[in-house]
């Protein structure tokens, strides 16, 4: 690989960010979808940390019962038809500087030694604000009912649409 050609890969690495956590990505795959060829680059994490990755999927599994839904890419909206490990890239993003997930720490490191503090420093399950736990489950309620209802509301236009055809 040339200089040139190298230089410019760097340079494209060093703007990606998760398109989930709109952080460096840890542990990076590359998600191939039908811009792929066109010079579209989706880096996503994929680690258990901030399992990325496996939100993105689940995405796919939720809609399972509709076979025209399909993973789109989370820059270009093409269909993601794969995924693969870069690893040059994978190697370089994971050498990015971050900082510590902990609000009150300000560590900062590659993921290795991200890793390495938190198991040194952050060992215990950090305290959890009741009030602020309170406000997260009336929001996941609010959030299921809004599915629930536009579920309703999809099988109703479904409904009142193939009525109309007959």
């Amino acid at each position: 690989m040339s200089q040139k050609t190298e230089e410019k890969l760097f340079e494209e690495w060093e703007a990606v960010r998760c398109p989930i956590c709109m952080e460096p990505p840890h542990e990076a795959i590359l998600l191939l979808c039908s811009s792929h060829q066109k010079g579209c680059r989706a880096y996503i994490c994929d680690n258990s940390q901030s399992n990325c990755f496996g939100r993105f999927t689940r995405s796919l599994i939720i809609n399972e019962q509709d076979p025209s839904k399909k993973l789109v890419c989370p820059l270009c909206r093409g269909e993601v038809s794969d995924w693969a490990t870069d690893e040059p890239a994978r190697r370089f993003m994971n050498n990015k500087p971050r900082s510590c997930t902990n609000e009150s720490c300000e560590f900062l490191g590659t993921y290795i030694e991200i890793l390495e503090h938190k198991n040194l420093v952050h060992t215990r399950v950090s305290h959890v604000d009741p009030q602020m736990l309170q406000k997260l489950s009336a929001l996941k309620d609010c959030v299921n009912q809004i599915e629930s209802t536009r579920r309703e509301g999809d099988d109703n236009l479904r409904r009142l649409i193939l009525g109309s055809r007959s």
